[in-house]
Formats: C-alpha cells, structure tokens, sequence
C-alpha cells in the first residue's frame, strides 16, 4: 500500500517536473547541500551572555507573573482570563504540536521517510502555520484583560526561541 502510494507521487512529480518516465528521480535526497548542525561551531561570549539574558527574562517572566502571581497561577486560576478563547488556543496549539510529531517523529524516525515534507504531506505545513496563527490570535484574546497591549509581544516571542536563531 506504502509502495502503491510512492509510485503515485514519483508519477505526480516526473509530470509536474517533466522529467522522462524512465527516469529515476530521488524525492528529498540531495537536493539542497548539507546544511551545518546548530552546534558545530563554538558560540561567542556575546552570544552566550544573550542567550542566558533569554533564559533569566523567560524565568522572571513565568515567576512574577503579573506581579502578584507566578505565570501558572495567572493562566489556570485567574478570572481575568477568557476562558473559551484560552482553551481553544491550547486545543490549536495540541493540533500543531500533533501535525509537527507526525511529521518530525512519525515519518522520520518510525516509517524511516526521507522524502521531503511537501511532497509527502503538502497540506500539512499550510494546516500548521494556519493553526499556530489561530493559536496566536486566540491566547491573544485570552490574556488581554491582564497584560494589555504587551499580550502580543510576550506570546510573539514565547513562541519564538532566541537560542536557536
């Protein structure tokens, strides 16, 4: 069934690409060079400094909260906080973390899948920008009662990791 599917796709691809039907075309293999991994290369001092200035400003954040509470607190006890909105965004934020397993650990690591994720899921980077965005819009909603205009930036950059830029 597996194979069934494969053959399906290298038709769809020779077509889209014209390539000749005897040709043999490798999906995902050798297509772009080698990128370096993230720890190849030493970090600097200013970097490093950055990134623990990072981490201490993610630990105050989630210790203090709003000045009063610790982030967890806030987030599940508070009465601030619109409670469909923010449950709705964990379920959108569950939804991408499902489509980014499936794809990272599921086809990866279990079915041994080196193609590239476009050819074998095309809707499944589309869904998940989409249901990150809805997450975002959401928890966006959720917290404004309590932090305001600065709701956006904090949920901007928590979904973002400075480190691995």
């Amino acid at each position: 069934m597996f194979s069934e599917g494969r053959e399906r796709l290298m038709a769809n691809v020779r077509q889209r690409y014209s390539f000749p039907p005897d040709s043999e075309v490798e999906l995902g293999v050798g297509s772009f060079p080698a990128a370096t991994s993230p720890g190849s290369e030493p970090l600097s001092w200013s970097r490093t400094i950055e990134n623990l200035l990072w981490q201490f400003a993610a630990v105050f954040a989630i210790y203090y909260g709003d000045s009063r509470h610790h982030l967890c607190h806030v987030l599940f006890f508070d009465t601030r906080v619109r409670r469909i909105p923010f449950l709705l965004g964990f379920a959108s934020l569950a939804i991408g973390a499902a489509i980014s397993t499936y794809l990272a650990v599921w086809f990866r690591h279990i079915l041994k899948c080196e193609d590239k994720w476009e050819l074998i899921a095309p809707t499944a980077i589309p869904t998940a920008t989409l249901v990150g965005l809805t997450s975002l819009l959401l928890f966006s909603v959720a917290l404004w009662p309590i932090w305001d205009v600065l709701s956006l930036p904090l949920l901007v950059n928590s979904g973002s990791n400075p480190s691995s830029s």
